[in-house]
Parts: C-alpha cells; structure tokens; sequence
C-alpha cells in the first residue's frame, strides 16, 4: 500500500533546496503555490496550511534535470 508523504509549503521549499542545491537561488514559496494553482502538484489543505506530496515533488524535479 502506498503512503504519500506530505509537508508543509514552506518545509517542502527548504527541503527541495537543500536536496538540490541549484534550485538554491531561485524557488521560493510562491513559485511552489503556482505549481499547487496549475495543477502539477497533488495537496492537501487543512486550515490555511498547504501540505504538499514530496513524492510528487522529488519527482517533479528530478524529471527537468533530465
């Protein structure tokens, strides 16, 4: 059975920068939003927290290197 991880926006930003280190200088939280808004990325909101599927996102930027 698959069990998504998911953490919140800002956590998953920081965690995305200090995998890769050239995304370093340019992604921040609203960049991840508009990934959220388009439909890109799968996530959860509860209250005003995005929690965001790290699965998905690892994959996301492991697909453009290529």
């Amino acid at each position: 059975m698959y069990i998504p991880r998911f953490k919140k926006l800002k956590d998953a930003v920081k965690e995305i920068k200090r995998i890769n280190k050239r995304i370093n200088s340019y992604f921040s939280s609203l960049q991840m939003y508009h990934l959220l808004r388009a439909g890109i990325l799968t996530n959860v909101r509860i209250k005003n927290d995005y929690y965001i599927n790290m699965d998905e996102l690892y994959k996301l930027f492991t697909e453009e290197e290529k």
